[in-house]
């Protein structure tokens, strides 16, 4: 289980799409889709991927402050005050 977060989370920092809905297809996550059915653009995948970083207690200070700054500098809020 401790390698299955590790693989996730070295994954969710790459911040590559590709890399990311791979893992979740392998993982079972489903993908995140519109209202119609079509995958969501780059700034909502992003924004769900950066907030989810936050979320994550094993992630680093450094990659969480990048994320927040990733938020705040595309109109985001965090998310955590949820």
């Amino acid at each position: 289980m401790v390698k299955n977060h590790s693989d996730r989370n070295r994954i969710l920092l790459s911040l590559n799409r590709s890399a990311i809905e791979q893992w979740d297809r392998e993982h079972g996550v489903p993908p995140m889709l519109d209202d119609d059915g079509n995958p969501v653009p780059d700034e909502i995948f992003f924004m769900a991927v950066h907030r989810l970083i936050l979320h994550i207690t094993t992630i680093s200070n450094e990659d969480k402050q990048r994320s927040i700054d990733w938020l705040t500098s595309h109109g985001w809020g965090t998310g955590l005050d949820n």
